[in-house]
């Protein structure tokens, strides 16, 4: 079925399967999930407060660019991704707290928390 306009609940968007990610429906994985434990708990990594101040950042020391277009600019597009991944997503019974630790060197005192949790299946 042919759309001249994208449907409103993202039905119709997929041509292969029609139901792909339209509303009410769970995201389609596009690779295998990766958790610490095989089920739900967040591998190690870096601090996510001290990638989004290098990522955000806009100083000659910190400043990315791909090709002479800042980064910096395009952030919101990335947070409204995250932020409707983690807000949007079809609600599950399980919360996880992934809060955040502020590190040292930040613009909010360092030891803070930023609170965070996921909701999982």
């Amino acid at each position: 079925m042919a759309l001249k306009f994208r449907t409103i609940d993202g039905s119709q968007n997929n041509l292969e399967d029609p139901s792909i990610n339209q509303a009410n429906t769970d995201f389609v994985r596009v690779g295998p999930a990766n958790f610490a434990d095989g089920i739900d708990a967040m591998q190690p990594g870096p601090n996510a407060r001290e990638i989004s101040n290098i990522v955000a950042a806009n100083n000659p020391d910190t400043h990315l660019d791909v090709n002479g277009v800042a980064l910096s600019g395009m952030m919101y597009a990335w947070g409204q991704f995250i932020d409707h991944d983690l807000d949007l997503e079809k609600g599950g019974t399980n919360t996880a707290d992934i809060s955040i630790p502020v590190p040292a060197g930040d613009t909010l005192p360092a030891g803070t928390i930023i609170p965070l949790s996921r909701v999982g299946d």
